[in-house]
């Protein structure tokens, strides 16, 4: 799914590694994204970002660039997880918009 943070044009290749490291800002998790474009020279971007465990249990942080305190950061659910199979399912939150076939996200970046 194309989101403003991840076009379609930057979609390949795509991972993200997390480490549990705690900053001085108040983060648990330091975030470390990549992609590269989907025609050669096939570019990678990547960039560093930080998170804030929110509930463990039921996978929900919250992540920002790490320059940026908590208060700004927008929320990352993982809702499923197969280390083994190599993939996890990530959501920018709830779907908040009511369409007539269910719920969406939005199309921005937080709550997206």
């Amino acid at each position: 799914m194309e989101v403003l943070y991840l076009p379609r044009t930057t979609n390949r290749c795509v991972f993200a590694e997390y480490k549990l490291q705690r900053s001085l800002l108040g983060y648990d998790v330091s975030v470390f994204n990549s992609a590269q474009s989907v025609t050669p020279p096939f570019t990678e971007f990547s960039g560093n970002l930080c998170a804030r465990i929110v509930d463990q249990d039921k996978g929900q942080l919250e992540v920002a660039p790490c320059f940026l305190i908590p208060a700004f950061a927008g929320p990352y659910w993982v809702l499923a997880y197969n280390e083994e199979e190599g993939y996890a399912l990530i959501s920018g939150g709830p779907p908040k918009i009511a369409t007539e076939s269910a719920c969406r996200t939005g199309t921005g970046i937080n709550d997206s």
